[in-house]
């Protein structure tokens, strides 16, 4: 099967800018949370004087804003990151599904990985010779 370059690299940059932009969203919408948190009284959380679940949650959230962030510049380590850090929360809470907007962090922990396996595969394909 033969597979065009032009539409090959315009797949890996949708699924790229996708995943990007979806990413700023959805840190910008952690960061709201967090300082809605903040602000409502609690304060900063206290790693330890709080529940384990609660810390655990939190660290969480940290090393998934980390990997949002990451995932601009290193998109599999920013994607393992976003994943890892979703793992951990839903690990602590029990549930599979806890809404939409988790769906949407992970989608896009999958969308860089995507775009990472996509990039190699690409500069494989970019560096074979030409049949004519």
């Amino acid at each position: 099967m033969r597979i065009n370059r032009n539409a090959y690299k315009w797949l890996l940059t949708t699924i790229r800018w996708v995943a990007r932009l979806s990413g700023i969203v959805m840190a910008v919408l952690i960061l709201i949370v967090s300082f809605g948190h903040i602000q409502s009284g609690e304060g900063l959380p206290k790693p330890f004087t709080e529940p384990l679940a609660v810390t655990l949650e939190t660290a969480g959230f940290l090393v998934c804003l980390a990997g949002l962030i990451i995932a601009w510049r290193w998109p599999r380590l920013g994607g393992v990151l976003i994943l890892a850090g979703m793992l951990t929360f839903h690990v602590v809470e029990g549930k599979v599904w806890l809404n939409w907007v988790f769906l949407v962090i992970e989608l896009v922990g999958f969308g860089h990985l995507c775009t990472w396996v996509l990039s190699r595969r690409f500069n494989d394909f970019s560096n074979r010779p030409q049949k004519n």
